[in-house]
């Protein structure tokens, strides 16, 4: 519990921080496309990590938690990112991935909050369907469960690398648009 709340700290303080050009920089594909490009690069560099051996400290929390604060901006994959810097820094890939979602509750909790504190701050806006909203929010949540057996095998079959390519492709296609 304590390393997930040194994580979350550099995170709350990036989204805090920064939130207003974070916003913006979601309207921009260039933007996107050089953050996608950044975590093809982090995941790429996964190929040539070190043997795990070494196990989750209060430092290595914190480091984790600031590379999850860079997660905040478009493109850059906050899960590409905290796993892949937890398996550089020897992290075994089983702990690297449970703590890495750990770690995304309180970073989502807290978006959350901020964006609902926006809607309920007014009136809501028009056309908007709580049914939908739900709906939306179970699909996302068991194609997320889905996809965390997919990020255990890839982890530990040491192919989580082979993202890089799509983000790379992604990368390519969104600075092709945004030209």
């Amino acid at each position: 519990m304590t390393y997930l709340v040194l994580g979350s700290i550099p995170t709350a303080i990036v989204g805090l921080g920064a939130q207003d050009f974070i916003r913006s920089a979601f309207s921009d594909l260039r933007y996107i496309a050089v953050g996608l490009g950044f975590t093809g690069i982090v995941l790429m560099a996964t190929r040539w990590r070190r043997l795990p051996g070494h196990s989750l400290t209060a430092s290595r929390a914190i480091a984790i938690g600031t590379a999850q604060g860079a997660g905040v901006m478009p493109g850059i994959s906050r899960s590409g990112i905290t796993i892949s810097l937890a398996l550089m820094l020897g992290i075994p890939q089983r702990q690297a991935v449970t703590f890495s979602f750990l770690l995304s509750v309180p970073a989502v909790l807290g978006a959350a909050l901020l964006d609902a504190r926006e809607l309920f701050h007014g009136p809501f806006p028009p056309g908007i369907l709580f049914v939908n909203i739900g709906f939306a929010t179970l699909c996302s949540g068991a194609i997320g469960y889905a996809c965390i057996g997919l990020v255990h095998r890839a982890t530990r079959g040491n192919w989580w690398h082979r993202f890089a390519w799509y983000c790379w492709a992604l990368a390519a296609v969104l600075a092709w648009l945004a030209r």
